[in-house]
């Protein structure tokens, strides 16, 4: 799965063993240790959550969750990863994918799995519906995708999880997955932009979607509306880049922008806005000229391509 995407560097070698352990509280700490959880309760398992992933990401180079972990080496590397399922009860069960049709009331176990170590991996939810790391979990008795059969049980991934892993996880001999798309989404009137915060001149935000011209599957998608340059202040310009595309000389690309007015909302595939900019109230005494404030989320609208374009 995770492990067996072309054009990546994830490789089954480049994991741990997986081991036991006896530590009641093992995803609670951390440890440095990625691990994964089947009967460990948390507040985090408000209504509605039947699994997460808690992520501690460094800030700075050199930082340590402590004494005896290993400094980070670059800004956003991943320290530590737990993986947490709800612990069984009477109306909430796991099932394997070749148990699901005796228990057609249990969720499936690998589907959710696999969702879950993407984001031990790096991602954060798509609004892809049918991707992988899509927000909501497959009803009981349901999996992720299309599979052969329950005998050969591996939940597929969808094109859009495979490119996401090829940016996060670039092979740089990888000479297929090198197209990058990028544009901006603008208002028909740009009197519908808000007033203030000034520098707002796009969309904020939307999804751009890149489908397939001949087959009309969806390849990738990314949350679009800013851009960043330097130390900043972001520029809410209505910016997006789709990246690690295949190209060929048959190989094109259709492009739709949607808005994030359900069911996959903004706060579902972006967690904290107000960390795209910062400013004196973020961050006392920081410079104006590399000041900003988000703007609020733009009102639902209808989208359509520029003739000609």
């Amino acid at each position: 799965m995770w492990t067996g995407v072309s054009g990546t560097l994830l490789v089954p070698a480049t994991l741990g063993t997986l081991q036991r352990t006896s530590t009641t509280s093992a995803c609670s700490s951390s440890d440095g240790i990625n691990s994964i959880c089947f009967n460990q309760n948390d507040p985090g398992f408000t209504l509605g959550v039947l699994a997460f992933t808690r992520v501690i990401s460094a800030d700075t180079v050199g930082e340590q969750l402590s004494s005896t972990t290993t400094p980070s080496t670059f800004v956003g590397q991943i320290l530590d990863a737990d993986v947490l399922l709800l612990p069984g009860n009477a109306n909430t069960t796991f099932a394997t994918p070749a148990a699901l049709p005796s228990n057609p009331n249990s969720y499936d176990l690998e589907s959710i799995l696999t969702h879950e170590l993407g984001h031990t991996f790096g991602f954060n939810h798509s609004g892809v519906w049918n991707a992988m790391m899509f927000l909501y979990a497959p009803p009981p008795g349901q999996m992720t995708g299309t599979r052969p059969t329950t005998a050969t049980p591996d939940a597929p991934l969808a094109d859009d999880d495979r490119t996401g892993l090829r940016i996060l996880y670039p092979n740089a001999s990888d000479s297929v997955h090198i197209g990058t798309i990028g544009g901006r989404v603008l208002p028909a009137n740009p009197l519908a932009l808000p007033a203030s915060p000034a520098g707002v001149t796009g969309i904020f935000p939307s999804q751009v979607v890149a489908l397939d011209n001949a087959t009309g599957a969806v390849i990738a998608a990314t949350l679009a509306g800013w851009s960043c340059r330097g130390q900043g202040p972001a520029q809410f310009d209505g910016s997006f880049s789709l990246q690690r595309l295949m190209v060929g000389t048959s190989q094109s690309y259709r492009i739709y922008a949607e808005p994030l007015d359900g069911p996959v909302v903004l706060g579902s595939v972006i967690y904290n806005m107000t960390s795209l900019c910062r400013n004196a109230s973020t961050d006392p005494g920081w410079p104006a000229p590399y000041a900003c404030t988000v703007p609020a989320p733009a009102a639902p609208f209808s989208a359509r391509l520029k003739p000609g374009s």
